[in-house]
């Protein structure tokens, strides 16, 4: 970078500049790490390795390091990553990067100098960038012999040093801040076989829609076809409802911990990344409460930048008027929808104590069922099936879910109507109404054992007669 002084011609005031992109905006340490680790995967990276470690200085106890084993760069190339715009894939809609300031613009967001090596064969070559190089603040590319024992193939590593605004002064909390951010940043990316370790710690990633931990798909995926200045390119929405029946009755702090009351609705992913989370193109609709129990994620092209107005810190949108009219007149009525139905769902909460008391006769009763009916313990929900049957069964390796269909008349005209009679003969009432459906839900899903297919009747009698 040039170092003259604006009075001599120079575009730039080089330290003043430095200065300044100290302040790009980066909301917290992980977003500017995240930075550097889309370096690594747009290197071919399949192994990440983040390191918070200790520096030994007072006034700056912990320092990072980010190394892979990506494709590594020649000497130009490494010269070229400490420089803003210096990337040979500026304005690429191919992959996570863009304008080729994430390495250096990340790296002084957290810390004074950053040192890069880079190897591909036989030797490692390392830059430097620094502000209190008085002379030049990125250094020219030097070359060493790879020590032996060494690291073989290719990769690269970034060592920020001096880290005066990392935030941290303990290594295990910002520790946890890596781990919790990059398994949302980089979700799909370790479900597809990337792996991110902090510390040795591996991130796990972690599912916006909570699929995986219970929620149920909302409806079809939307898809948008959009042509701006960088070409054709699609947006695609999809949403999920919480389990409110499983979940509601969950301490505080687990629901916490699964995000049900602590996490954004709506999340955008850029090529699968996430840049932003929050509350976005739901119209004229208010941010409800209920609204914490169901999830939206719109995933974009990279050529679709212009429209959701991405920067080069990728962690904002600002979305064109054209974009939120586009979007917006699909995802709002949506979003008025699921919160009705979450506000329903809550309702229905409310009579399950019936439910609670059948769910342990029924785990009572496992021993004396054949193990072709019933060999987990079983969870009973109230929930809408769009199935129209009276029940269902979600089964995994540890429970079978056995959920009734509120809007069935079984349960609807039956259940219903005695589990909100607080007395106690009309609750003893629906526990049995709803020990015969389980009866009927695990014998219509088992299979025959050696003496033929188990009678429903027998199941049913077990219960009941369990029941007190």
């Amino acid at each position: 970078m040039n170092v003259q002084s604006l009075e001599s011609g120079a575009l730039v005031d080089a330290k003043n500049f430095l200065l300044a992109m100290r302040d790009a905006g980066y909301r917290d340490p992980a977003a500017a790490v995240a930075e550097l680790i889309d370096n690594s995967i747009e290197a071919g990276a399949k192994r990440i390795d983040v390191r918070v470690l200790e520096s030994m200085k007072r006034d700056w106890p912990l320092c990072l390091e980010v190394a892979d084993n990506g494709a590594g760069m020649s000497p130009s190339q490494l010269q070229r990553s400490v420089a803003f715009g210096g990337s040979s894939r500026f304005d690429s809609r191919a992959s996570l990067g863009r304008f080729g300031m994430g390495l250096p613009a990340a790296s002084l967001s957290l810390a004074r100098s950053a040192v890069v090596e880079s190897w591909r064969s036989g030797s490692v070559h390392s830059v430097q960038l620094s502000l209190d190089d008085t002379r030049s603040p990125i250094s020219r590319v030097s070359t060493r012999r790879r020590p032996t024992p060494s690291v073989s193939g290719s990769g690269t590593v970034v060592r920020l040093i001096d880290c005066d605004r990392l935030g941290y002064t303990s290594g295990v909390w910002l520790s946890k801040l890596l781990l919790d951010r990059l398994g949302r940043i980089f979700r799909n990316h370790l479900l597809g076989g990337t792996s991110i370790r902090v510390n040795d710690v591996e991130v796990v990633a972690i599912d916006h829609l909570s699929i995986s931990r219970g929620a149920k798909a909302y409806g079809d995926v939307l898809t948008y076809e959009m042509t701006g200045p960088a070409g054709t390119g699609s947006v695609s929405v999809r949403f999920s409802e919480l389990p409110v029946q499983g979940w509601s009755r969950l301490s505080a702090d687990e629901k916490s911990k699964r995000g049900a009351t602590t996490r954004r609705p709506v999340s955008i992913t850029r090529a699968g990344r996430e840049v932003d989370c929050g509350w976005w193109f739901m119209g004229s609709k208010k941010r409800e409460n209920y609204d914490s129990w169901w999830r939206c994620e719109i995933d974009f092209d990279p050529c679709l930048d212009e429209f959701f107005g991405v920067t080069f810190t990728k962690q904002h949108v600002r979305p064109t008027a054209e974009l939120r009219d586009v979007l917006s007149a699909d995802l709002e009525p949506i979003a008025r929808s699921l919160n009705s139905r979450v506000r329903s769902e809550f309702e229905l909460s409310k009579l399950i104590d019936p439910l609670t008391r059948a769910q342990d006769v029924a785990n009572d009763s496992l021993d004396l069922l054949p193990k072709s009916v019933a060999s987990r313990p079983i969870r009973l929900e109230l929930a809408r099936l769009d199935s129209g049957a009276t029940v269902e069964i979600l089964s995994s390796a540890s429970e079978a879910t056995v959920r009734l269909n509120s809007a069935h008349p079984f349960v609807r005209d039956l259940y219903l109507p005695l589990a909100q009679d607080p007395s106690a003969l009309q609750q003893a009432a629906a526990t049995r109404v709803a020990l015969v459906a389980v009866a009927h839900a695990l014998v219509s899903s088992s299979m025959p054992d050696g003496h033929g297919l188990v009678n429903w009747d027998d199941v049913a009698a077990t219960f009941l007669e369990r029941c007190p």
